[in-house]
């Protein structure tokens, strides 16, 4: 089974990204300075990075079963 779809990104992929990045410079910084903002916030990113990763990942999956979903009814109709 061959199938040719162009995969485009998400929104939420997007946020997820910029989480990430904001997550890891945070991080860093948290790690190089003196400690002016707190841990918690270090932490509430993470978990919210978390669910975003999780949330954009579960997009990808939903889009690539529909796409083979589809293409399965395609393949039946030949």
């Amino acid at each position: 089974m061959s199938v040719t779809y162009e995969i485009k990104p998400a929104i939420v992929s997007k946020i997820t990204t910029a989480l990430q990045i904001a997550t890891i410079f945070l991080a860093l910084l948290y790690k190089s300075v003196t400690h002016d903002f707190g841990y918690y916030w270090v932490i509430g990113l993470c978990w919210v990075t978390a669910i975003f990763t999780v949330i954009s990942g579960l997009v990808y999956v939903s889009r690539g079963i529909r796409i083979l979903n589809k293409s399965v009814a395609e393949e039946a109709k030949k």
